[in-house]
């Protein structure tokens, strides 16, 4: 009962320390995205000028930010990575103009389908303003998750751990450690047997949580990021705690005789 309290406790305090590393990428973004906006507010450059500009904050970011752009309220597309929208294309009719349009400040949004990549992203949205103070638009950068995804594989916990992120609101994965094609899907889609783990993800905040799936026992250790509406969870087997257990009792047979 120690080794497992002890367990326990480290699982849970790796996960708290997991979210940590992730808010800090996610609010380093956040900033930089943050001086991309006030940039274009405060300087008026020729539409090349910006997109080189915007340009040039993608590549420094080291794949982080997959896309800067803004969207005006003519419904002109402005795309710091080269894309050309169809000619049909509104960007005010997107997911992140109407969020982005309602937050003086850059805030991030729900995951959604990135239109130049064709993979799930999460953007940061909010007003652009003309120099005058009037709306100009919508300014926004996408973070695509699988770069998440391929953050959180560092977070290792022993040999058999992994670690997830589901937004709470849908219960959709958000980013895998070891399974991309989860991505975009809820829980219950993925494995029916999850939906009892995908309804506490979704309604707590905190703790750690047991299932089994064909007899294998897992456990479920959570962390919210709130800023997000997530929870990050890291999954280890109860197979990865039982051989510390029976190590720890072969100690003591041996110490006895």
């Amino acid at each position: 009962k120690i080794i497992v309290s002890t367990r326990y406790a480290e699982l849970n305090n790796f996960v708290s320390s997991e979210k940590y590393k992730i808010t800090g990428w996610f609010d380093k973004n956040l900033k930089t995205l943050e001086a991309t906006r006030k940039s274009l507010e405060n300087t008026i450059l020729p539409v090349e000028s910006e997109l080189n500009y915007m340009g040039k904050i993608m590549k420094d970011s080291n794949g982080d930010i997959s896309d800067i752009y803004y969207g005006t309220t003519e419904g002109v597309m402005v795309d710091g990575s080269g894309w050309v929208p169809p000619a049909d294309y509104d960007p005010r009719k997107r997911p992140w103009y109407p969020d982005g349009l309602k937050s003086d400040k850059i805030v991030y949004g729900k995951p959604y389908l990135d239109m130049v990549t064709g993979k799930m992203a999460v953007s940061a949205a909010g007003k652009l303003l003309n120099p005058d103070g009037s709306i100009r638009g919508v300014f926004s950068g996408d973070l695509i998750l699988e770069t998440v995804s391929n953050n959180i594989a560092q977070a290792k916990f022993g040999e058999t751990g992994y670690a997830y992120i589901i937004d709470k609101d849908t219960g959709t994965v958000v980013a895998h450690s070891i399974n991309k094609d989860y991505i975009g899907k809820k829980m219950s889609e993925i494995d029916p047997n999850l939906e009892s783990v995908q309804k506490v993800l979704m309604e707590k905040d905190e703790g750690i949580y047991d299932y089994s799936v064909n007899g294998d026992k897992k456990y479920v250790a959570y962390n919210s990021i709130p800023e997000l509406k997530w929870n990050l969870v890291v999954v280890i087997s109860e197979k990865q705690v039982l051989p510390e257990l029976n190590s720890f009792r072969n100690t003591m047979l041996i110490i006895v005789i």
